[in-house]
């Protein structure tokens, strides 16, 4: 059965040609110019809608002018060594010569070859990507014969559907993601400059500037103090050392490392290594749930709320632990630290060269807005719930990105025919 489904090669679904630059000496091809020329760097979207450059229709005609739908595919670039660029054109375009664009062929539909040229990132990556030069290049000749799933022009068409409904699906929420993280942003710079009052308002300084009172951090609700940090801390201490021999899968302690964390402090546990090494060595280093971890050294300043786990764990060396006196309040404080307003103070103590890194004093000496401990549970309430919506969101997207993924492998390579499967799928 598989032998006799359609197959044809990379070369012979359309017309490829490429593109150049011409001469920058030549100010009529280029300035005033709106006919986009597209470069690598161009290429971070999978739509061609504009470019860094544009020229002239006198600049264009020195080269060949693409025609919306024909799929600009990058030949030439460091990109290459870990991706595979591919977009189609909403626009008439032009290109570098570091591109080459599909001109789809009359029986081959452009929105399938778009997608049918994507999914083969793996295999251009991993057999036609040149290395060992200056620059990563594909091999015209390997990547030209390389093998595709052709059906019927119909099944095109409907399995470019399919896939490009997802596609918009994805993106819709991608920017719904956006949309919820600048509402958090906003929330944020109120929540951390103003707080909210007992009926839990956000206080507004235009409207009740009486609420207010000036002090060393700018102007903050009469209810808050600025106090060193270290004044709300039991204890901070360094992440302790351990030879690198000593780890092993099945070991007793896990490690927290900055690797573990993203920029906004969400810790990945599930990628914590483990150590064989008796938890009672490190008695005194073990985290308790809601101790606030700020990274020293490498990406300084994150800071992460250790949220408990079924192993005893222990901080890596890059990372200082502090435990609150109340250490539910940890939770403000993580995301005063990963804000506008703390993570330049973090930076601000970053010392060194190459490598900087952050002394736990410095940290401790830090000026800092207290809330009371019934404002600090409302404040993290109202950003845990944006935060909720954002994972919500991002799980969503996850879900519809392995979706994808499936279709393409089965779809794009005749594994199942789209056919039977619209049919399956009417009832």
């Amino acid at each position: 059965m598989r032998d006799r489904e359609p197959k044809r090669s990379v070369g012979s679904l359309g017309q490829w040609q490429g593109g150049a630059t011409p001469s920058r000496a030549v100010s009529a091809y280029w300035e005033g110019g709106s006919i986009p020329w597209v470069s690598p760097k161009d290429m971070s979207e999978d739509v061609i809608r504009h470019s860094a450059e544009q020229l002239t229709e006198r600049g264009a005609n020195r080269l060949k002018l693409y025609s919306q739908g024909d799929i600009a595919v990058v030949f030439r670039s460091g990109v290459l060594r870990h991706s595979f660029p591919v977009a189609r054109g909403q626009v008439p375009f032009t290109v570098n010569q570091d591109l080459k664009v599909l001109h789809p062929a009359t029986d081959v539909d452009a929105g399938y070859a778009f997608h049918l040229l994507r999914g083969l990132e793996q295999r251009v990556v991993n057999k036609a990507v040149k290395s060992g030069t200056t620059v990563e290049s594909i091999d015209p000749t390997i990547f030209y014969s390389l093998s595709v799933y052709a059906p019927p022009l119909s099944e095109q068409r409907r399995i470019s559907e399919i896939l490009d409904t997802l596609d918009e699906a994805i993106r819709k929420t991608e920017q719904l993601i956006a949309k919820l993280k600048q509402v958090k942003q906003g929330l944020l710079h109120d929540l951390l400059t103003c707080g909210i009052n007992e009926n839990g308002e956000l206080r507004d300084p235009e409207r009740n500037p009486e609420q207010f009172k000036k002090s060393s951090l700018g102007r903050i609700p009469k209810a808050w103090e600025v106090v060193p940090f270290g004044a709300l801390c039991e204890s901070s201490a360094f992440g302790p050392r351990f030879p690198a021999d000593r780890y092993a899968v099945d070991g007793p302690l896990a490690t927290l490392r900055t690797t573990d964390m993203d920029e906004e402090g969400n810790i990945d546990l599930a990628t914590m290594p483990r150590a064989a090494i008796s938890p009672a060595t490190f008695a005194q280093h073990i985290l308790l749930p809601d101790d606030l971890l700020i990274s020293r050294s490498g990406t300084c300043g994150i800071a992460a709320v250790f949220p408990g786990h079924t192993l005893d764990v222990v901080p890596g060396a890059f990372l200082i632990r502090f435990r609150l006196h109340q250490p539910r309040l940890s939770r403000v404080y993580r995301r005063y630290f990963n804000s506008f307003i703390g993570r330049p103070a973090l930076d601000r103590l970053a010392v060194g060269g190459v490598q900087k890194n952050i002394k736990g004093s410095d940290v401790l000496a830090l000026p800092v807005p207290r809330l009371s401990e019934g404002e600090s549970k409302r404040v993290v309430q109202v950003i845990e719930e944006n935060e909720a919506s954002i994972n919500s969101e991002r799980l969503e997207l996850n879900k519809l990105q392995l979706l994808k993924h499936g279709l393409m492998e089965d779809l794009l390579t005749g594994r199942v025919r789209v056919t039977p499967l619209l049919k399956e799928a009417a009832p």
